[in-house]
């Protein structure tokens, strides 16, 4: 009977063993796999290394964007401040061409038309055959800057009283005009003659003297249009009058 104890006490002991074995191991298990289990510090510090990288890149891209937006705004008000620059200044060349077209400096107008007369002559000179018909119309021109200086003359120095009364000399202004007129034609046939010219050199030298006629040609239009509309009381009746 001892000995039959004994074995109930042995297999009692083997059986409590073995259960508390199980309990330790499923409970182990349980609190592995809880959601509730915090994570280790190390866990932590790389969690929140993440999240302030997170935050410097957003705050970079933020700063960058506002950046982009500044530098856009000032190019913008930039390339404004330079339109209105350009356009005051094209005003003001305006302004100063109309003013400067009421006048006409007889010295450096005449001074203009003699350089391209002593050019056309010269290229007469190398050119054989079509230089002489070169040489009659810078021999015309040379002619007719005189009377053109004294039809300028007459409507620079006109009374203001009487100008402002019957208008501008429309008897001088018109011959100005004809002498306009007249250039022009000649102009193109110097342009008509170019065309003939071999040499290249002197195709350059006839295109700088044309250009000199062309450009007193602008300054003797802009002149007699500018005085033409002066205001006057009766001027309109006077053009009338006046061929």
């Amino acid at each position: 009977k001892v000995l039959f104890f004994m074995k109930k006490i042995i297999a009692f002991s083997l059986i409590f063993v073995f259960s508390s074995s199980i309990a330790l191991a499923v409970g182990a298990q349980s609190g592995a796999g809880s959601p509730s289990a915090s994570p280790s510090p190390s866990m932590m510090q790389k969690i929140e290394q993440v999240q302030n990288q997170g935050e410097d890149i957003q705050a970079q891209n933020q700063t960058g964007q506002e950046s982009g937006q500044g530098e856009q705004v000032q190019n913008e008000q930039q390339t404004q401040n330079q339109g209105e620059e350009q356009q005051l200044q094209t005003q003001s060349q305006t302004q100063e061409t109309v003013g400067r077209a009421a006048q006409v400096n007889l010295v450096e107008r005449q001074s203009m038309v003699a350089k391209a007369v002593q050019g056309l002559l010269d290229l007469a000179d190398m050119e054989m055959g079509i230089g002489e018909q070169i040489r009659v119309i810078a021999q015309e021109q040379n002619q007719k800057q005189e009377k053109v200086a004294n039809e300028i003359n007459a409507i620079q120095t006109r009374n203001k009283v009487k100008t402002f009364l019957f208008g501008t000399d429309y008897k001088s202004a018109n011959e100005l005009r004809g002498e306009i007129v007249s250039t022009e034609n000649q102009i193109n046939e110097l342009n008509q003659i170019k065309e003939q010219i071999l040499n290249e050199n002197h195709k350059v030298i006839l295109q700088e003297q044309v250009e000199l006629l062309e450009q007193e040609q602008i300054k003797l239009q802009a002149f007699v249009d500018e005085n033409e509309s002066k205001f006057s009381l009766f001027g309109w009746l006077v053009k009338i009058f006046v061929k």
